[in-house]
């Protein structure tokens, strides 16, 4: 996380005061400056949503069949950050599977195999159309 500077570029209030002082401690370097960096966004959670849920499931189906769909916590920074600031519930998912080892993911030689291309696109359009169609 820490960038050549030691800088702290996506850590948001309040965790970035506690993180500071923990990166602080385990690096045990009086000599090591850390700095936070910009203004980090503070931003709820967005809560469980079981009608994207069963969308993502109903819309996996067909595709790779009956799968546990479990929620997890990415590490990364997206754009959901201001809409949930803004009161907007914000969720991500990929119709990709991939390997994690494989994945390279924002990194050198970045990729997914061919046949998940196509799955995607099966997938996100069936996501639309039941997200879509949820509400008649």
């Amino acid at each position: 996380m820490r960038s050549p500077r030691g800088e702290l570029p996506h850590f948001p209030r309040p965790y970035a005061r506690r993180d500071h002082a923990e990166l602080q401690l385990v690096t045990d370097n009086p000599d090591l400056e850390w700095r936070v960096v910009g203004v980090p966004v503070t931003s709820p959670a967005s809560s469980f949503n079981t009608e994207v849920m069963d969308a993502i499931a109903a819309s996996l189906g067909p595709i790779h069949g009956a799968l546990p769909i479990v929620p997890k916590m990415g590490s990364g920074t997206t754009d959901g950050a201001y809409w949930r600031a803004a009161g907007i519930p914000s969720y991500s998912f990929t119709g990709i599977f991939i390997n994690p080892k494989d994945s390279f993911a924002h990194g050198l030689n970045e990729r997914v195999p061919r046949a998940a291309v196509g799955e995607s696109l099966r997938f996100w359009r069936a996501m639309i159309d039941e997200l879509a169609s949820s509400n008649d």
